[in-house]
């Protein structure tokens, strides 16, 4: 499940952009091609991970015990925050080489622990230990299945925004429209 971001750019702007990119080192356009990359990917490893977490609901049912089904549910939520603290430190680590590169990488950053922040706080809402249910596993469906379906990005409401729609700087907005990966993440116009 691909997001699709768009980003406010006109292309009067954009073309004059390329004008003074013509100039622009060869570790400006590495680092603005790197950035785009992996901002792509790490997207698409968030939705990956995302969409095993909710397909792994299906297992709950086939499981023997209401401990089972808690611990596995916590076990796949654990798993989709350490894809989420991955995706940060990409984001820490690739600044591109523009005047607020540093406040871009920054923002990616914050908005990869925003996503890490809701879904530690879905672990918050499970019980430490299972109750005495024993094998009443409906019981522990209604704490576990829908944990496991609210960690999109839609769930999160609107006060988590996208970092790519804060995106000002017009050599790395060329660079996201550049990146074939990003063909089904950013949506440049």
């Amino acid at each position: 499940m691909s997001r699709s971001f768009a980003l406010p750019a006109l292309l009067v702007a954009v073309s004059f952009s390329l004008v003074g990119c013509a100039g622009d080192s060869e570790e400006k356009k590495e680092s603005l091609a790197a950035f785009a990359v992996s901002s792509c990917a790490s997207v698409v490893a968030a939705d990956e991970a995302q969409e095993a977490v909710e397909a792994s609901r299906d297992q709950l049912e086939g499981m023997a015990s209401g401990a089972e089904q808690h611990a596995f549910g916590i076990e796949q939520i654990e798993g989709f925050i350490d894809v989420l603290e991955e995706q940060k430190a990409t984001a820490e680590k690739t600044v591109p080489l523009v005047d607020d590169g540093e406040k871009i990488s920054a923002s990616f950053a914050d908005y990869w622990q925003s996503r890490i922040d809701w879904s530690e706080g879905l672990l918050d809402e499970f019980p430490a230990e299972v109750p005495d249910w024993g094998r009443n596993q409906d019981k522990v469906t209604l704490y576990v299945s829908p944990a496991l379906g609210d960690l999109g990005v839609a769930q999160m409401g609107p006060d988590i925004r996208s970092p790519f729609a804060e995106l000002e700087d017009q050599d790395v907005i060329k660079a996201l429209d550049d990146e074939p990966s990003c063909d089904d993440i950013v949506m440049v116009f």
